[in-house]
């Protein structure tokens, strides 16, 4: 297994990471079935055969998935349902997609974080960002909240959780452990 630790010379899986990785894999095999270019045999499920959502940090989320229909569609179901769902530092981003017709946001109203943008300046490519979270944010209607840089900080508000930055993942999927455990 590649998360492990060592106790007494027996090797056992870290629990936390393979609850992690488990999140992860079923987040991609449910993206997959409902994505326009997969089969169109799952097409009406949209996320519903999943209890929670797990958005990690990824630079494509900033790009690709922050504009993505499919996505949305997902995204607007865990809401409405109010299913588990954490997003952590660029997968936030993702978040952003969840904007109906009426351009009115599925987290309006709702107390979030992400990357602030004190956190995007300092990198290479912040001038040809398409998006800020942050701005988009607070934009859109929701309380946006921000620690130091590099330090843990998570919000979870009602079934969301959303952590700042990568420092924050463990501390964010563990509330969406709780979370679904909640739902029970």
């Amino acid at each position: 297994m590649a998360f492990t630790r060592r106790i007494s010379h027996h090797v056992q899986p870290a629990p936390t990471m393979c609850l992690f990785r488990c999140f992860c894999q079923v987040f991609c095999r449910g993206f997959q079935s409902v994505h326009p270019g997969m089969r169109n045999a799952h097409r009406h499920a949209w996320g519903s055969r999943y209890d929670a959502l797990l958005l990690p940090s990824a630079q494509g989320a900033m790009i690709d998935l922050a504009s993505s229909q499919s996505l949305a569609r997902i995204i607007r179901h865990f809401v409405s349902e109010q299913k588990p769902l954490c997003a952590v530092s660029h997968g936030v981003a993702a978040l952003c997609c969840a904007v109906d017709e009426d351009k009115s946001w599925a987290f309006s109203g709702y107390s979030i974080t992400g990357p602030t943008v004190f956190e995007l300046v300092r990198r290479a490519d912040f001038s040809t960002m398409q998006l800020i979270v942050e701005d988009f944010a607070r934009d859109a209607g929701a309380v946006f909240s921000a620690s130091q840089s590099g330090v843990v900080h998570v919000v979870v508000d009602r079934h969301v959780v959303t952590g700042q930055n990568e420092q924050s993942t463990l501390t964010a999927v563990q509330n969406l452990v709780l979370l679904c455990g909640m739902r029970k």
